[in-house]
């Protein structure tokens, strides 16, 4: 592979552009990579080491010339990099907007296959970054960051269903409740840091104070006693009627209520962008009256609902991509079983008024909005 040995950072964020949005200013852009690379600790946030404390002025540099990226910011984002995350933002993109990031990246003379961007962009930030900030990784070292960030990108909702909310070793909250909305606070850790690949069986998740106990050198007998645990608390905890990883069924809860309470004249006269507009029609083939419910809703609330949707993931109180995997999950489920359109609706819209405790009309209202995002039924192959 070549092309990270003398690759750039402020190129990285300008291939990064057709995901984050070229309407940013330039030092935003670079903000918004950053705050896709990192996680910041609670007891971090606003001080020294909290990355998002870069002036603007630098950010703005970095757009345009790495001789701006200090070797103080680049450890700030070493020590709290999430290439994970990283990692999920970048494949939950379109494939057009991943063909555009491969064709900036072979401008910039990194040539890239689209089945290994994630990977690829990954390793070019952990390069620069790690040589900024004076940290020597060895290769065998990058490909073990890589791996583990791989496997987190595969697993996190997975891992955050089976944790159900709770610290595995002291079943504390891994919510931190801030002036009334519960923002996450966890870590995903390997159980044995020395495996050269990891899948869900791999992983545990934590609260911070017991995460900083472990992930120092486990010795063998911390290893074998965390995997039993998490096998036992795994089979206590009911992890089926869950909607949605650490308690956002709160924050659904609430947007069916706004749902319920819109008017007629609030929702009569909306101009509607649809995203990913297939016809309802085409995928909902099966039951005219159900179509025509579908369409109704969406046609009544869909701008209203995505833009509340896009409102809780930029305030960081519902994770979008969390929600989008938990519904096509489920969808998938009743679709394995043989359901109709009609009862695999009727039941995703039970499962979602029963877990937010609203009522099952309002519910499918939401039902209705996955359907025109294409989460529930799906077009047939042309």
């Amino acid at each position: 592979m070549t092309g990270e040995v003398n690759a750039r950072f402020c190129d990285l964020v300008k291939s990064l552009r057709p995901l984050i949005g070229k309407e940013l200013s330039a030092g935003k852009q670079v903000a918004e990579v950053i705050s896709m690379l990192t996680r910041v600790p609670g007891n971090r946030i606003g001080t020294a080491a909290d990355p998002s404390q870069a002036s603007q002025e630098t950010l703005r540099k970095m757009s345009s010339d790495d001789r701006s990226f200090t070797k103080k910011l680049a450890n700030a984002i070493y020590e709290c990099m999430d290439l994970g995350q990283f990692i999920i933002r970048i494949d939950a993109a379109a494939i057009p907007v991943k063909q555009r990031i491969v064709d900036n990246l072979a401008e910039y003379g990194t040539k890239v296959n689209l089945d290994e961007l994630g990977e690829r962009c990954v390793k070019i930030a952990l390069t620069v970054i790690s040589r900024k900030a004076g940290q020597k990784l060895t290769s065998e070292s990058v490909a073990a960051k890589i791996a583990y960030a791989r496997g987190i990108a595969d697993n996190k909702d997975a891992l955050l269903m089976q944790c159900a909310g709770l610290c595995m070793e002291c079943s504390a909250s891994l919510i931190a409740d801030k002036r009334g909305d519960g923002i996450p606070v966890y870590e995903i850790l390997p159980i044995d840091p020395d495996v050269s690949s990891y899948g869900l069986d791999d992983y545990v998740v934590m609260c911070p104070t017991c995460a900083a106990k472990y992930k120092h050198h486990p010795s063998k007998s911390d290893i074998d006693r965390v995997r039993s645990e998490k096998k036992a608390v795994s089979k206590q905890r009911d992890f089926e009627g869950l909607l949605t990883p650490l308690s956002l069924e709160k924050e659904l809860a609430k947007l069916l209520d706004d749902i319920r309470e819109l008017g007629f004249e609030d929702t009569s006269h909306q101009q509607i962008q649809m995203r990913n507009p297939v016809p309802i029609r085409d995928k909902v083939s099966e039951d005219g009256e159900l179509c025509r419910e579908i369409t109704d809703s969406v046609s009544s609330y869909y701008p209203f609902i995505a833009a509340r949707m896009k409102m809780l993931e930029e305030t960081q109180r519902l994770s979008f991509n969390d929600l989008l995997s938990q519904m096509h999950a489920k969808y998938l489920k009743y679709e394995g079983q043989g359901l109709s359109q009609a009862e695999i609706f009727d039941h995703l819209s039970d499962w979602i008024a029963d877990r937010t405790h609203s009522r099952s009309r309002t519910a499918s209202i939401l039902v209705s909005y996955f359907v025109q995002i294409c989460e529930v039924f799906r077009a047939p192959a042309q």
